[in-house]
């Protein structure tokens, strides 16, 4: 989510933008070629949305919002993050018609496959999640599970905000189609894009559609419950 309650209006719109900032330069690498400058000054919503949709990426949404100088750079310096396989393929791995994403006791998220919608429905706080605008449970093609180091932000941190280690390397998980497999990811610099590959090392292709990322504890990795 990119909303805090705890926050005030001013410090709400400053952690959207960290967050923002945050995400694109984990999913496009160094997106941002005139410093203060945003490249999606609109549409926020609209480019959360697309973050993981193989058909409308954010980094397209980025592109329009962008003037035709900053576009050039982009289309010269991009690097994908994902590899999509050609048609709907079944990953040869575990059954996981349920994945549990525990983050402490009172944080249980978790995804139920459909099989006639082929598509994870997400779940937390024991009911669906729904989206505000559309009214619809969240539906996702593949979960990705990333396991990395996570602490408390340094300095003044009153509202306890975690820092999650993006840079570096480690294990994971990616399911699709009712099945999961291991994986392993790795993001060299915080401008780099993020890689993805299988276990024996190959760049690791994904279905087509909407994909959720969720960081967990590399410190807890019995928090993921596949069953």
């Amino acid at each position: 989510t990119i909303e805090r309650s705890d926050l005030s209006d001013d410090n709400k719109k400053r952690y959207r933008e960290y967050l923002l900032d945050d995400i694109l330069s984990h999913f496009y690498g160094d997106y941002s070629y005139h410093g203060e400058k945003r490249l999606f000054a609109k549409e926020t919503r609209e480019v959360i949305e697309s973050i993981c949709d193989s058909t409308s990426p954010l980094f397209v949404a980025a592109l329009i919002a962008a003037d035709d100088g900053d576009r050039d750079k982009c289309i010269e310096n991009y690097k994908k993050m994902f590899h999509f396989n050609n048609e709907d393929t079944v990953p040869d791995g575990e059954d996981a018609n349920k994945i549990t994403t525990a983050f402490n006791e009172g944080r249980k998220p978790w995804f139920e496959y459909d099989p006639e919608l082929k598509l994870y429905k997400r779940f937390q706080y024991g009911e669906p999640q729904i989206d505000k605008e559309s009214g619809n449970q969240l539906m996702f093609k593949n979960v990705i599970i990333i396991f990395t180091y996570h602490g408390l932000c340094a300095g003044d941190n009153p509202s306890g905000w975690i820092d999650i280690e993006l840079v570096g390397g480690g294990d994971g998980y990616y399911a699709s189609d009712g099945k999961i497999i291991p994986i392993k990811w790795k993001k060299d610099g915080y401008t780099d894009v993020t890689q993805y590959y299988t276990t024996d090392g190959e760049k690791l292709t994904i279905n087509p559609g909407k994909t959720w990322i969720t960081y967990l504890q590399d410190d807890n990795k019995e928090g993921c419950i596949v069953e």
